[in-house]
Formats: C-alpha cells, sequence, structure tokens
C-alpha cells in the first residue's frame, strides 16, 4: 500500500487514453507491480512538452505517479500522472492494419477482463512480448491474436474454453494444437519461439467466421458479452446466436 501523495516509479503499458474535458487525458495501463491502473494526467492535451506521444495506446512507459487517496464510494481512485518517458512504442505495430488490430485487440482484452489493482506481472510482460513479437506478416499477426486470447484465457481461469480453441483450429494445421497446448500451459510463454513455430506452418489466414466461432464459445461458457469483439466484427458480418 502507498502512503497518498507518495510518488511511484514503475514501468507500465499504455492500455487505453481517453480525453476528458479540453485539456486532461485519463489514462488506463497495467504495471508489474500495482496490476491496471487508472491515471489523471492533467493539461495532457494542451502541453505536449510534457508527455507529448508517450501516452498513447500500447506505447511502453516509464511513469512517475502520485499515489492516490482512498475512495469512499469504494471505487478505484484515480492516481495522478507526473511524467511519462516513452520506452518502446513498438512502431512496427503501425505499419499495417491487421498489425495494428492485433496490438489494440490485446490491450483492450487486457483492459476490459483482467482484474484491476492486482499486481500480475507475468500479465505485464506477457502482453509486453506480444506486442514486442508480433509478426509483421499481416497472415500471421491473427493467429497470434488467437494465441494471446488462448493464454489469457487460461491464465484467468478459464482453461475449460481451450477446448473450443483447440476444436477449431485443429482443421488448419494437426501440430498447431500441440503447439498451443504446450505454450498455453505456462506462467509465461516464449512468444519468439512461438511466432517462429508459427512460421514454419503452411497455415491459412485465420478467417473471420472462425474468431465469430471461438468467441461464441467463450460466450456460452463464461457468460461473459465483450462488447468490442463484437463491434469489431459488425462491419462485416452480424453475430448471430
Amino acid at each position: 500500500m502507498n502512503r497518498p501523495g507518495s510518488i511511484v516509479s514503475a514501468h507500465a503499458i499504455v492500455l487505453s487514453a481517453t480525453p476528458f474535458e479540453e485539456k486532461n487525458i485519463i489514462l488506463h495501463f497495467i504495471t508489474p507491480e500495482h496490476g491496471i491502473v487508472g491515471a489523471f494526467a492533467k493539461n495532457a492535451r494542451q502541453s505536449k512538452k510534457r508527455f507529448g506521444s508517450s501516452i498513447e495506446p500500447m506505447n511502453h512507459i516509464k511513469v512517475q505517479m502520485k499515489a492516490p487517496r482512498e475512495s469512499s464510494l469504494g471505487e478505484a481512485p484515480l492516481w495522478f500522472l507526473e511524467s511519462a518517458d516513452l520506452q518502446n512504442s513498438f512502431a512496427h505495430l503501425r505499419t499495417e492494419f491487421q498489425i495494428l488490430d492485433s496490438g489494440f485487440f490485446a490491450v483492450r482484452l487486457v483492459k476490459d477482463f483482467a482484474i484491476p489493482n492486482h499486481a500480475d506481472g507475468a500479465l505485464f510482460r506477457t502482453l509486453g512480448r506480444y506486442l514486442k513479437e508480433m509478426p509483421v506478416q499481416k497472415d500471421k499477426s491473427a493467429w497470434f491474436k488467437l494465441f494471446f486470447w488462448a493464454w489469457f484465457t487460461k491464465h484467468h481461469g478459464y482453461g475449460h474454453i481451450l477446448e473450443g480453441f483447440a476444436e477449431t483450429i485443429d482443421q488448419y494445421h494437426p501440430h498447431l494444437n500441440q503447439l498451443f497446448v504446450e505454450e498455453v500451459e505456462k506462467d509465461e510463454p516464449d512468444l519468439l519461439q512461438v511466432y517462429s513455430r508459427f512460421s514454419e506452418l503452411p497455415l491459412a489466414p485465420f478467417h473471420l467466421n472462425d474468431q465469430v466461432r471461438i468467441y461464441e464459445q467463450w460466450v456460452q461458457k463464461t457468460g461473459i458479452h465483450w462488447k468490442y469483439f463484437e463491434n469489431h466484427l459488425s462491419s462485416s458480418f452480424s453475430l448471430h446466436r
């Protein structure tokens, strides 16, 4: 527990940046020590010198932030962001729309479903490696996205859903399911090895219909609807339940 008003230094990956009023931004990021936290960046939209482009989603930054007071309403209070220094913008993610999409998919998955204010160093490091090792081939990025989705699902205690993942991916290549089983079970998978093995397999692009099928299995077994994913695919076709 940090004393209210104390300054904390931490590495963070930006999950979202939402404008607030005319000058400010409310950030959500994940750190290894504090999990997902919200932070108030005062005048961030007005002063480029103070934060620049460092607080964009998917960036790895080093932050100085002031610990908040406890909220009397039971809500997670916002930290106050003092400074943010860019460590890695993962520029390769912005070379193709599909690669960028796979990056956003992961940060939204973490933001929407990881436990707030719960330290999870394995999740922070795996997300960072996922963004760093994302394949620049757009036909492979969707497979990398699926792997992160499967690992995140297992990491958060929904291992039984992986049966549905296996049924869907087995039709693409017989060795693919074995790769998923071996690496998804690890606390921190070797994503460079995963990408290398993906590259060796003659995989067809991961079809949107199969992404929807896996999502429907997610909903069926968890009872959780993910509005982001539903909206994401709605431009291509409607989800039918």
